[in-house]
């Protein structure tokens, strides 16, 4: 953070400064006592406000803004009190001023799936000539977006934002923090549901971006995703980039092949075309690829360059990370987070990777689709077969759907099997496999696999 004063925000929050110094620094800022780290934090009293004065005492001395100083005004009170009428608005006012004080590029990275992998790989290539700040792993709840914000300070050159829809307005509070001028859609598809309610809602709530984007911004689109297409970005004054398969794209895919732990792909633009390759497997990483060397380039990156760089990227743990199961198979590990649609990816890796050889797929539940849970758990029974799995183990009661519903559309009940403990599947896995095999594991981190990794992945190639 940079380093601000009392008297720096105090016009900015409409504030009264009660007790303290106007000189006092000011080296970090957060929502809530107990994240308070050090010093000389700025404290926004909006959650704790009947925190009796006793309890801060507890907490390294710095500045409060608060709309009911009489609380802090005991004896020993050793913080700096900052009153202010509205406590929700000085905060979004001190969020527009620490915003306002950076002129550089913000890309905002929202979609169903690969939003991490897209903001990972933009953040690699632009760290090469630029100090960038983004969102850790895929750590992209509200309750952070204070936290990144300060992060930026005078080294910053560029931020990159993952952006979340887990309840309805959690797309318009980051675009307010953050102020994006570049906005990415990977894709729409079904997830969170829970709050949402309906797919409907869901892609009302991802098309925010488009409101929360700076109307003279760019906006990237996946223009072979039909929801993304349906947008209306009539609104939107910019310039809109578009890539996929199809014909009239800005950035036209020609070609993907699987290479060695990863893929190779040809693209076309502005009439030229482009090689590239990638570390990490399916048509999907090709796809969130091509989507950060156009955002890189919308940001001054010569595509050359960027496609260079992306050649050195590594993909993210548990992300169809590679690995080497017992009794030597191939095991694709994609456990760190899960939903329908990138559940469908990857079996369609597990089948395109296997070329012929046996596939296993493991699959646990996904969660926060409310009313369509079943439906969807269903529905990815259709994928299972679609993709030609031989075996399948669940490791859940709900993921059982799956399996029900592949037993009806054909497979073998004999190759399909229901594990609900770590040893159970343990046991059910050795007798499946071989060094032939290729196998998906295909859960998320709701599903506390660690221990089923420990029995079915190689000693000496555990995470």
């Amino acid at each position: 953070m940079k380093t601000l004063t009392v008297q720096d925000i105090l016009g900015p929050l409409k504030g009264t400064l009660v007790r303290g110094s106007r000189t006092e620094p000011i080296r970090d800022a957060v929502e809530h006592p107990s994240q308070i780290r050090r010093r000389n934090t700025l404290v926004f009293d909006r959650y704790d406000k009947y925190l009796l004065p006793r309890a801060w005492r507890m907490f390294p001395r710095g500045v409060i803004v608060t709309d009911t100083p009489p609380m802090f005004l005991g004896n020993d009170c050793r913080w700096t009190i900052i009153y202010v009428k509205d406590m929700e608005q000085a905060f979004w006012d001190f969020v527009e001023y620490y915003r306002g004080l950076w002129d550089i590029p913000v890309i905002g990275v929202t979609g169903t799936c690969g939003k991490t992998t897209v903001k990972e790989m933009v953040s690699y290539i632009l760290s090469e000539s630029m100090r960038t700040q983004s969102t850790y792993k895929t750590y992209n709840g509200l309750v952070y977006n204070l936290r990144y914000l300060i992060g930026i300070d005078e080294r910053t050159d560029a931020a990159v934002m993952e952006m979340k829809v887990a309840v309805p307005g959690d797309l318009l509070h980051t675009c307010r923090v953050f102020k994006p001028q570049i906005g990415i859609f990977t894709n729409i598809g079904t997830d969170h549901l829970e709050h949402c309610g309906t797919m409907e809602n869901y892609i009302r709530e991802k098309a925010r971006l488009i409101d929360g984007l700076d109307p003279r911004g760019v906006l990237i689109l996946n223009w072979d995703d039909a929801n993304i297409r349906n947008l209306d970005t009539s609104s939107f004054q910019g310039k809109i980039l578009t890539y996929g398969k199809g014909e009239g794209v800005d950035y036209r895919i020609t070609q993907i092949s699987y290479r060695n732990e990863g893929m190779r792909f040809t693209f076309s633009s502005n009439g030229r075309s482009y090689e590239a390759s990638t570390h990490g497997y399916g048509e999907h990483t090709v796809y969130n690829a091509v989507a950060a060397l156009i955002a890189c380039e919308a940001v001054g990156v010569d595509l050359q360059t960027a496609i260079r760089r992306l050649a050195s990227y590594r993909q993210l743990e548990a992300h169809l990370q590679t690995r080497v199961g017992i009794n030597g198979c191939l095991l694709l590990d994609d456990t760190w987070s899960s939903n329908p649609t990138s559940a469908e990816a990857a079996l369609k890796v597990l089948h395109e990777l296997a070329q012929g050889k046996q596939t296993v797929a493991i699959m646990g539940r996904i969660g926060m689709l409310g009313e369509h849970t079943d439906e969807q758990h269903q529905m990815l029974g259709d994928k299972v077969v679609e993709n030609q799995v031989d075996a399948l183990i669940t490791i859940d009661p709900t993921a059982d759907l799956i399996g029900k519903r592949a037993i009806e559309l054909g497979m073998d009940p004999r190759r399909v099997f229901s594990c609900h403990s770590p040893h159970q599947v343990y046991g059910r896995f050795r007798q499946l496999v071989d060094k032939d095999a290729v196998v998906l594991l295909k859960t998320s981190m709701m599903d506390r696999v660690d221990q089923i990794k420990k029995l079915i992945i190689k000693e000496g190639d555990r995470p």
